[in-house]
């Protein structure tokens, strides 16, 4: 059993269960008394009941819509008798193997530059923490990132696009992926064309004068679009729903908000030219706001109302009460302080935290493999433009922290030369 364990990276050596397991431990313990702490008091019946309720589980228990793999497997295992257990388990197991597999990648190739803080990092960030109590579909996607790291590694160490039959086991592992967790079907086909491009054109020079290389190409792109069309199917209500709402939906901030902002009822008196200059200017604004908020921010800062009041300022949410939705109430015994501590500081901390990590996996790994960040970041694309949640971020967490560790080091680098040069 050990063996099988080591094999997955999950049972290695000391520095894994010294800087990984031991801190995870402690942390897991902390959160599982202090969870119910980070929510606001007044409202246990918009929270989860405890650490170990997914998100949207609901919809997965009565449907095969969305993630189709991923609500069959929780539908079977919710009828088992010890199925809390079992799903844990699972989880921790997979949020695991998934974060010491990328250090082991991320360090094959960086060396004795990566420390190991950036595994105590992953071992005790809070969102990994508590995520790694919920049988979900972003654990799946985390695992899905590991899986693209590693292959990303190989073609670094081997310097050469492996074998045919590499590729195949690689993209049959994206499409799995992809059905546990429907973010993921952007990353998968982006990396089976660029993958799949790079193939035809390494080995078109050898076999160009063949006829094989005509037919080979044919049989390719007949089964690149029967794989196309079914996962187009199968997520068909998922990909109408990121069409629908690229300039408005039901989420507080959006570009068409921005929009009649900037120019109010000019722009209904204005040409088409005009129309489209703000609304491109609207999309600008969006975006950093949006990634901010992709990268930091709970469900209770974009979804229910909140209101500062700091002296004769007042910030509150932008979120549209509706008489029929009783969230009005929320704001009767609101209390800004713990809203602040729990909710506001965290954002402030988490995108900073974030957003400089993955500044720094780029900056780190761009003269390497572009993929190595490229294709990780094509996850978060599409939630940005419909609906930046924070749990979406959820599977870059790792690559943040590897980023992080990396920028803390040449931080201190960069003191130390400062230290010499003003002694010489």
């Amino acid at each position: 059993m050990l063996n099988i364990l080591k094999f997955y990276h999950i049972y290695s050596n000391k520095e894994v269960i010294k800087y990984y397991w031991i801190p995870k431990i402690i942390i897991s313990i902390f959160a599982i008394i202090f969870y119910r702490y980070i929510h606001l008091p007044n409202e246990a019946f918009l929270t989860p009941k405890n650490i170990f309720q997914s998100p949207d589980i609901k919809n997965y228990l009565t449907t095969t819509t969305y993630s189709p793999f991923y609500s069959i497997s929780v539908q079977f295992l919710t009828k088992l008798s010890f199925s809390l257990i079992i799903k844990t388990i699972i989880s921790q197991l997979i949020v695991a193997f998934s974060c010491i597999s990328i250090y082991k990648s991320a360090k094959s190739f960086l060396n004795k530059k990566l420390e190991p803080i950036s595994l105590s990092l992953m071992a005790i960030h809070p969102i990994l923490i508590i995520y790694s109590f919920k049988f979900c579909t972003e654990i799946f996607a985390l695992l899905g990132i590991a899986i693209l790291i590693r292959y990303r590694v190989k073609d670094i160490e081997l310097n050469y696009i492996k074998s045919f039959k590499n590729d195949l086991s690689y993209f049959f592992k994206l499409l799995m992926i992809s059905l546990f967790r429907s973010q993921f079907i952007a990353v998968s086909f982006f990396e089976i064309i660029v993958i799949g491009i790079s193939k035809f054109l390494k080995v078109r020079k050898r076999i160009f004068y063949k006829s094989q290389s005509f037919f080979i190409l044919i049989i390719s792109l007949i089964i690149f679009s029967f794989t196309l069309k079914l996962f187009l199917q199968i997520n068909k209500e998922y990909l109408n729903l990121f069409l629908s709402d690229l300039w408005d939906s039901n989420y507080p901030i959006k570009p068409k908000q921005i929009y009649y902002f900037l120019c109010n009822d000019y722009c209904s008196y204005s040409n088409f030219f005009i129309q489209k200059i703000f609304a491109a200017l609207a999309y600008l604004i969006y975006i950093p706001i949006g990634i901010i908020l992709l990268t930091g921010a709970r469900g209770r800062f974009t979804d229910l109302p909140w209101e500062i009041n700091f002296g004769l300022i007042k910030i509150q949410s932008i979120k549209k009460i509706l008489p029929e939705n009783n969230l009005q109430e929320l704001l009767t015994d609101f209390d800004q302080n713990i809203f602040i501590i729990t909710v506001l500081i965290p954002l402030i901390v988490l995108s900073i935290f974030h957003i400089f990590g993955y500044i720094s996996w780029i900056k780190n790994t761009k003269n390497l493999s572009i993929f190595l960040w490229l294709s990780p970041l094509i996850l978060c694309i599409p939630p940005l433009f419909f609906f930046p949640y924070f749990r979406y971020f959820i599977p870059l967490i790792p690559l943040t922290c590897v980023g992080f560790s990396l920028f803390l080091n040449l931080d201190k680098l960069r003191s130390k030369n400062l230290f010499f040069a003003k002694t010489k």
